[in-house]
């Protein structure tokens, strides 16, 4: 699960960086077309853009992929941005934003022990290329006037910690929807996808407290598939898995919104009812039953039968209002 949650996260961040790298390199091209800079310095960045723009396109069929993320990321590092500072204002230009915000990202995309060394030798680039510019300084093609060259570094500036920004927003979301599927995850069954049983109490110990202090009525339903056991040793428990399945299928539709229904343990099942009168619960009892007997019929499992016992909560604790639900049920389950 770690990984899969790691690997959601890289998979958004690519997305999303491949938008903003499409963005500015768009944003650069038209910069050096309004500056009248040379063919070269305009195609470089439009070449970058439609490459990229065709891996967003495609990015369903590539982008889940390691291999397309490392290709990438040796790209911008090896062949973009030395083009880029050759070809713009060297390191004086607005390479070296880029670089340092490359290294990062291709730091967070790591996933081998051996892909460090594309940072470490693109830092490596980065001070030869320094050092070179220092020795040759012919060889940069800057000829804009100091002025100029600071308004285009102010806003490469901004436009790269705004990059930063959004990126960090990216993984701050990315971690807050995690949480909350980790939340869910807590709280609901894995097989069934109703709520578990610690869930369950909770939620009725919260309605006892709400009942009694609105006064307002509410009954909970204790239910379990008749003769489970024997379904199982006869047909196999995959096939009792989908017996289960369907129903906690068949109670997350048949309850109300604020309703709760639970998994309470084994076959047995828990549904509360706030604010419902006993004749509504028995309705809900019927439509239960009737919704679940269809289902089955699917799948070939008719015969299979559940027993539902109804208990009204007011003034009763959570032991006391499902030991009666229980009784009930079993009751019923007799007179079958």
């Amino acid at each position: 699960m770690k990984m899969n949650y790691l690997d959601d996260l890289r998979t958004d961040m690519l997305k999303v960086i491949l938008l903003l790298i499409i963005l500015t390199s768009t944003i650069a091209a038209g910069i050096n077309i309004i500056a009248n800079r040379s063919v070269t310095a305009v195609i470089l960045p439009l070449t970058l853009t439609l490459v990229l723009f065709v891996l967003y396109v495609y990015r369903k069929k590539w982008i889940g992929g390691h291999f397309v993320r490392l290709t990438i990321i040796i790209l911008i590092n090896f062949v973009y941005l030395p083009l880029d500072w050759y070809h713009s204002l060297g390191m004086t230009g607005p390479m070296p934003y880029y670089a340092f915000l490359t290294i990062i990202l291709t730091l967070f995309f790591l996933n081998n022990k051996w892909e460090i060394l594309i940072p470490v030798i693109s830092s490596i680039l980065i001070i030869v290329l320094y050092k070179v510019e220092l020795n040759n300084p012919e060889l940069i093609m800057n000829d804009l006037s100091r002025g100029a060259l600071l308004n285009i570094l102010m806003a490469n500036f901004i436009l790269v910690i705004s990059m930063i920004l959004i990126i960090i927003s990216v993984v701050i979301n990315h971690f807050r929807r995690g949480q909350r599927q980790l939340y869910q995850m807590s709280m609901t069954d894995y097989l069934t996808g109703v709520y578990n049983r610690r869930y369950l109490i909770e939620s009725l110990e919260s309605i006892i407290n709400k009942s009694k202090r609105d006064e307002q009525p509410f009954q909970i339903l204790f239910m379990d598939v008749d003769k489970f056991k024997l379904f199982n040793d006869t047909y196999g428990h995959v096939k009792g898995d989908q017996v289960l399945i369907t129903l906690g299928r068949v109670l997350k539709k048949a309850v109300r919104s604020y309703d709760v229904c639970g998994r309470y343990g084994g076959d047995e099942f828990v549904v509360v009812l706030p604010n419902t009168s006993y004749d509504k619960a028995e309705e809900v009892v019927r439509r239960i039953k009737k919704d679940f007997h269809e289902e089955l019929e699917t799948l070939s499992f008719a015969d299979v039968t559940i027993s539902i016992g109804i208990s009204s909560g007011q003034n009763k604790t959570v032991r006391d209002i499902i030991d009666e639900a229980d009784q009930k049920m079993y009751k019923n389950k007799s007179e079958h």
